[in-house]
């Protein structure tokens, strides 16, 4: 990464649309959520290395001192764009939407996950963002695709908001769509392998030595699961040539693969190996989404798993 120079104050921010594009949903959604907004950057040096925005989402009060935890990007912190180590004798500025600074402390970071925290103090509380959890079982029948904790789902409306590092500390807001590609559909309904019974797990654990993987909860008759030889208790373990160890890795690979044909890898508690098998991911427009029958049991079955 090269350091940059350039005033913080002087430097643009791009791609963010102006007011007058902005529809007034859009205006909204982004006011509501605009006070918990900042602006990070991190300095080396007494030069800028890189700016960004960040989000307070926790606020704590101790013996009359707040502080505030902000949610950002391990790209401030990288000694390099390959690197996954913290830049030496780094700094990190918080500005709020006044231009009010702080001095931020790095409390912790996941270069994998590309997220870090930062903490500040103050002397009165900051306004945090309204959060609520992403249920990571959800549900690959094409008329129950959403999540049901945080009702997001392909082809709704987001917004990335962000706050400029420049002296107006303006937000910066673009809406687009979530997922815009095509929906995959292969009609059976998945969770974490780590959400089964503590039966299922030891039974899979002392044969095949994992404990990571997407447990196959029910397969829809008719579906493309099922003409592949997908079973009910079956846990996925591969999805073309990489690993999976979790129900997000395996959306994220077959939502790339629509209209192809992707070999998945299963191990079964009546099979001594694992099995190969050859899935087509099918395709699901608006129109079809209500094509098949929904199975009596088929609401009862859907699992919403919670982490305390």
């Amino acid at each position: 990464m090269e350091i940059d120079s350039v005033s913080p104050w002087k430097r643009k921010s791009r791609g963010a649309l102006k007011a007058s594009d902005m529809d007034i949903d859009t205006k909204r959604a982004a006011l509501k959520a605009s006070p918990s907004v900042v602006s990070v950057v991190s300095y080396k040096g007494g030069k800028m290395m890189l700016p960004g925005s960040g989000t307070i989402i926790d606020c704590e009060e101790v013996n009359g001192t707040y502080t505030s935890t902000i949610l950002t990007s391990t790209a401030l912190l990288r000694s390099s764009p390959e690197s996954n180590t913290l830049q030496d004798d780094m700094k990190v500025n918080v500005y709020l939407a006044d231009g009010k600074s702080f001095e931020g402390h790095v409390s912790a970071h996941d270069f994998y996950l590309n997220i870090a925290t930062i903490s500040i103090t103050s002397d009165v509380a900051l306004p945090t963002a309204c959060l609520k959890l992403l249920d990571d079982s959800m549900s690959l029948y094409p008329s129950d695709c959403n999540s049901n904790y945080f009702k997001l789902g392909p082809g709704d409306t987001v917004i990335a908001i962000g706050r400029s590092c420049d002296k107006t500390h303006e937000l910066r807001v673009n809406p687009g769509k979530f997922r815009e590609s095509r929906q995959p559909c292969l009609g059976m309904e998945l969770t974490n392998l780590y959400a089964a019974s503590i039966g299922k797990l030891e039974k899979i654990i002392s044969k095949f030595s994992t404990s990571k993987g997407v447990l196959v909860d029910e397969v829809i008759k008719g579906s493309p699961a099922e003409k592949a030889g997908i079973l009910y208790g079956d846990v996925i373990v591969q999805c073309g040539k990489k690993e999976v160890q979790s129900f997000l890795e395996f959306y994220d690979i077959i939502w790339e693969k629509v209209r192809e044909t992707v070999e998945v890898g299963v191990i079964r508690e009546s099979s001594a190996a694992r099995l190969i098998l050859k899935v087509f991911v099918d395709e699901t427009s608006s129109d079809e989404a209500n094509s098949w029958p929904v199975p009596k049991t088929y609401e009862a079955s859907v699992k919403r798993i919670q982490h305390g």
